[in-house]
């Protein structure tokens, strides 16, 4: 059986023993946070009268006010992120314990040094691949805008500079997704270390199994896309998240077995 099989299931065994209403359940406050802070801006932007309501776009006069509030609320956003972390560790803990509760997702704002490790940790990961995303972005305005629609003709430089920066973008960001996945499961085994020997010790566990690791993630896409029906979200995140702690815990096994 291929190793990404094995891992799922491993996990469906994990969340069928009484844990697929704690991981279920957590997810759900989880989101909840993030539509929250969404509902926030909006609620804002409608309530200091930034949007024509006849066109439904922001007023020319208050564009400034509302990409204040824009960089906010992604603040606000940010300052957040560890209940993500906190996520990664109520599926750790099912996966390595066969139990969790809802305390271990809200456990790095239990103490001021737990939190700025897990908020710490989630900046440098973005840092690290923000950079192929605006580069992604980049190679597809490219691309798409060497074509004169209107005539149908194509500029053939500059679309096949588009493309090869997209190629580039695309494969060196799911390379270092790859290799950053467990970050936070390395912060949930040992949270008393600084945020850059959790990227370090990703980078570490993943080494040589960066393939692996793509398959697991990869083989999700089908399953994310019935996630556009809303409702399999619920079943869909908590599996693929306790399928890729699974996957972690014995990653990290093998990296404490170099140490012995």
């Amino acid at each position: 059986m291929k190793p990404e099989k094995v891992v799922k299931l491993q996990a469906r065994k994990k969340l069928g023993n009484n844990n697929w209403s704690t991981a279920i359940g957590c997810f759900a406050i989880t989101l909840m946070f993030a539509f929250l802070i969404l509902f926030l801006y909006y609620c804002l932007v409608y309530g200091l009268g930034l949007v024509d309501i006849t066109t439904g776009e922001i007023k020319s006069n208050k564009i400034r006010i509302s990409n204040l509030l824009f960089y906010l609320t992604s603040g606000l956003f940010l300052l957040f992120t560890p209940v993500f972390s906190g996520y990664t560790k109520v599926c750790h803990n099912i996966t390595k314990y066969g139990k969790s509760n809802t305390y271990d997702l809200f456990y790095y704002f239990t103490k001021s040094n737990l939190y700025f490790k897990a908020l710490g940790v989630n900046i440098l990961k973005g840092l690290i691949l923000m950079p192929f995303v605006i580069f992604a972005l980049s190679g597809a305005i490219l691309t798409f805008g060497s074509i004169d629609y209107k005539k149908m003709e194509i500029f053939s430089i500059w679309l096949a500079i588009g493309i090869i920066m997209l190629l580039i973008s695309i494969v060196s960001f799911l390379y270092f997704y790859a290799r950053l996945s467990f970050v936070n499961n390395v912060l949930a085994e040992a949270p008393y270390n600084s945020p850059f020997f959790y990227i370090k010790e990703s980078f570490a566990i993943t080494k040589g199994k960066t393939i692996s690791t793509l398959k697991l993630i990869l083989s999700f896409t089908l399953w994310y896309a019935l996630c556009f029906f809303i409702l399999p979200i619920f079943y869909v995140v908590p599996y693929a998240k306790v399928a890729k702690s699974t996957s972690a815990k014995w990653l990290i096994k093998i990296r404490k077995e170099e140490f012995r």
